[in-house]
C-alpha cells in the first residue's frame, strides 16, 4: 500500500528507465547462453571426428596487451584422410584472445615441441567434410565456468528484474484502479491487505536473489585464478577464497530463511481495528497457520522509519520492542506509539507531508534462527486528503 513497495511503476518513465536499465544485462546473459550453446554444440558433434596423424607445419603463441596479457595459440598442420592431403589450422573448437586459465601456453609448448621433434601430432577430421579439422576437441572447463558466470549473473539479474518489474507494473495498475473508485478509502486500494491481514514480506526471496549473484560470481572466477596457484603453493592470490567461503555463508542464511518459510507457512498479521491511523492504540493478533515456535515468548518489534540512500543510515522516528507469551497458533499484542509519528506514503503520491514506513517484526525469544517475519504496515493519518498522482 505504501509508494515504497511501488514506486518503480509510479510512471511510465520510470519504468521505461527500469527496463533501459535492465536490458543491457538480459542481452549479454542472452548471447553468452547462445555462445555457451554453440560451443556445447560444436564440442558434441566433435566427439564422432575422426583421429588421423598430423605433423606441425607452425606452433606460435600470440599476445596482446590492454589492461592485461591475452593470448592466442594458432598453428598450420597437414594430414591425410582418406589417401588425400588436407591442411588444416583450427587449434581448439573456440577462437579469438583470452587470459582464462594457461589453455594458450600449455597448449603452444605442447605443439611446438611436436614442430621442433618432427613428431607427429593428433588431429580429429569431420569424415563428412574432410577439409575440416581440429587440434583440440576437449571442452575448456575453465571457459565454460567464465561464461556461465556471465550467464547465471548477467541472464538472472536481467530476467529476474524484468519478471518483477512486470509484477510490480500489474499490481501497481490494479492499485491505481481501485483509488480512481474509492480515492478517499487508501487502504482499499491494496486488495492483499483490504482486510487489515497482512502477509510477511518475501525476503528469503531477496536474500535467495543476492545468494545467487554472489555465488554466480565468486565461484567461477575463484576457481580460474586458484586452478594453477595451488599447484604452486601459498601465494597472496589465495585470499580469493574468501568470497566463496562468504559465499557459504550465505547459502547457510538461505537455507535458514526458506526453512523457516517451510516449517511455518505464512503466519497472517491481523491489524485491530484496520484502518490503522496515526495516533492510535495499535492491537494485532499473528496466527500460525502450520508449526509454531518452540520458544516460551514472541519478540514483537514494532519501527518507524525512513530508509538511508546510499551510504547513510536511516533515520528512525520510533522503535518499541515487546515480549509475548507464546500462546499457541494465535496470539495477541499490543502497542501505543506516539501520535506526532508520520503516516505512510501513498501510492504516487505528491506531497510534502512527512512520510515513513512502517514494519512490525516478530521473532521468536531464541532469535532469529528460530523464527522471524516481517510485515510492511500502513499508516494513515485523520482527515487525510486523498492522494493526488
Amino acid at each position: 500500500m505504501s509508494k515504497n513497495s511501488f514506486n518503480l511503476s509510479g510512471s511510465k518513465t520510470g519504468m521505461g528507465c527500469a527496463v533501459l536499465f535492465l536490458l543491457p544485462f538480459v542481452l549479454v546473459g542472452v548471447f553468452m547462453t547462445g555462445k555457451v550453446a554453440t560451443e556445447l554444440w560444436g564440442w558434441r558433434s566433435a566427439q564422432s571426428w575422426v583421429e588421423r596423424p598430423c605433423w606441425i607445419d607452425r606452433a606460435e603463441l600470440k599476445e596482446q596487451s590492454d589492461d592485461g596479457t591475452t593470448y592466442q595459440a594458432v598453428a598450420d598442420y597437414r594430414y591425410e584422410f582418406d589417401n588425400r592431403p588436407f591442411n588444416g589450422s583450427r587449434v581448439w573448437l573456440g577462437s579469438g584472445f583470452d587470459n582464462v586459465g594457461n589453455f594458450h601456453r600449455r597448449v603452444h609448448r605442447e605443439l611446438q615441441k611436436h614442430q621442433t621433434q618432427g613428431r607427429p601430432f593428433r588431429c580429429f577430421v569431420n569424415p563428412s567434410d574432410p577439409s575440416v579439422s581440429v587440434l583440440y576437441r576437449d571442452l575448456r572447463g575453465e571457459m565454460l565456468l567464465f561464461e556461465l558466470a556471465f550467464v547465471l549473473t548477467f541472464g538472472g539479474v536481467g530476467v529476474g528484474g524484468l519478471v518483477g518489474l512486470a509484477f510490480v507494473s500489474r499490481k501497481t495498475k490494479r492499485m491505481n484502479s481501485a483509488r480512481e473508485i474509492n480515492p478517499s478509502e487508501p487502504w482499499t486500494w491494496d486488495a492483499a491487505t483490504a482486510d487489515g491481514r497482512l502477509l510477511p514480506k518475501p525476503n528469503w526471496i531477496a536474500i535467495a536473489a543476492f545468494t545467487f549473484i554472489w555465488n554466480s560470481i565468486s565461484w567461477p572466477i575463484a576457481s580460474l585464478f586458484l586452478w594453477n596457484e595451488f599447484q604452486g603453493g601459498p601465494s597472496i592470490i589465495w585470499f580469493l577464497l574468501l568470497f566463496p567461503l562468504v559465499g557459504l555463508g550465505m547459502l547457510w542464511l538461505t537455507f535458514r530463511a526458506l526453512r523457516i518459510r517451510i516449517r511455518f507457512g505464512l503466519p497472517v498479521l491481523t491489524i485491530q481495528p484496520w484502518p490503522f491511523y496515526v495516533g492510535d492504540e495499535l492491537s494485532g493478533t499473528i496466527e500460525f497457520p502450520h508449526a509454531v515456535p518452540a520458544s516460551a515468548e514472541l519478540v514483537i518489534e514494532l519501527r518507524v522509519f525512513v530508509k538511508g540512500s546510499g551510504d547513510d543510515s536511516d533515520k528512525e522516528f520510533f522503535k518499541e520492542v515487546t515480549r509475548i507469551p507464546n500462546e499457541g497458533d494465535r496470539c495477541s499484542f499490543q502497542f501505543t506509539p506516539p501520535a506526532d509519528l508520520p503516516r505512510t506514503e501513498l501510492l504516487n503520491e505528491n506531497t510534502n507531508d512527512s512520510t515513513a514506513n512502517w514494519e512490525i517484526k516478530v521473532t521468536g525469544s531464541k532469535g532469529a534462527s528460530e523464527f522471524e517475519a516481517a510485515y510492511e504496515l500502513a499508516a494513515f493519518a485523520r482527515n487525510q486528503s486523498p492522494a493526488t498522482p
